[in-house]
């Protein structure tokens, strides 16, 4: 059913050639197989990319790639163990346009043993490598401020401190903050006239 309701969302475009990748809405689930949350998708299909730079929305097992697309961009890169879906998702949706069908397609079970709990650091640093890629861009500022001050907030609720002092070292401040502080200037000045 995914497949074919992909697939007829694709052929309904004039310009198939253009599209990267198709996902769907999923279903997180727990151990026992109940609904513990639906991800809402409510998003422009035109920013795809600025809102993957803010958060991993898409359930890599609900989409659908161009297999000349993917080719175009080199596949999977070799340097991800854990976030290898999320590079490969940046990369469509900056060169390419997406798809989102609104029809439940994937689920994903939580349990004690999930990677992103069980190898939080490491799905860290590659996260945090990936949207480095596009810095100085304003939104990868923001996410990259959000995910070192979660990370950091983690690793010292969890006396991890030597982790904690990583993670301050791989960011980096000042040029986050002056573009934090930039931002925020354009909106008040926006916003006062």
């Amino acid at each position: 059913n995914k497949l074919s309701s992909q697939l007829k969302l694709l052929e309904s475009v004039e310009q198939m050639d253009q599209v990267g990748f198709i996902f769907s809405k999923w279903k997180i689930i727990g151990d026992n197989g109940e609904t513990i949350e639906s991800p809402k998708n409510k998003f422009d299909e035109k920013l795809i990319f600025e809102n993957l730079l803010l958060k991993n929305f898409i359930l890599f097992s609900s989409v659908l790639i161009n297999r000349k697309a993917y080719q175009h961009l080199r596949g999977i890169s070799q340097f991800f163990n854990h976030s290898y879906d999320y590079d490969l998702l940046l990369r469509l949706s900056k060169s390419y346009k997406g798809l989102y069908l609104d029809e439940i397609s994937a689920y994903y079970r939580i349990h004690p043993q999930n990677l992103s709990k069980t190898q939080f650091i490491q799905s860290f640093e590659e996260d945090f490598a990936i949207i480095a890629q596009y810095f100085p861009a304003k939104v990868a500022c923001l996410r990259l401020v959000n995910i070192a001050i979660t990370y950091l907030m983690v690793a010292v609720r969890k006396k991890e401190f030597k982790t904690a002092f990583n993670v301050l070292a791989l960011v980096p401040i000042s040029k986050l903050i002056v573009h934090v502080v930039t931002a925020l200037q354009k909106r008040i000045s926006r916003a006062i006239g």
